[in-house]
């Protein structure tokens, strides 16, 4: 089972958890706008304003680490 169509196919939640790739699966699937939105509004709250270089840098640290 699927959740996405080719060519960004992704296993269902289901197969994940019984192949034990869970961790994996949630991973893969992403975040969506919403969450990234309430990132950037955290960090704007409690450093004020911020340029678009610390928002970028704030969205690369968190997501490719």
């Amino acid at each position: 089972m699927l959740e996405r169509r080719y060519p960004n196919i992704l296993i269902a939640g289901r197969v994940a958890k019984l192949t034990g790739e869970e961790a994996r699966h949630i991973r893969d699937r992403g975040s969506n706008n919403r969450y990234y939105l309430h990132l950037i509004m955290a960090l704007v709250r409690e450093h004020g304003p911020v340029s678009r270089e610390k928002i970028d840098r704030l969205l690369l640290v968190y997501c490719f680490n």
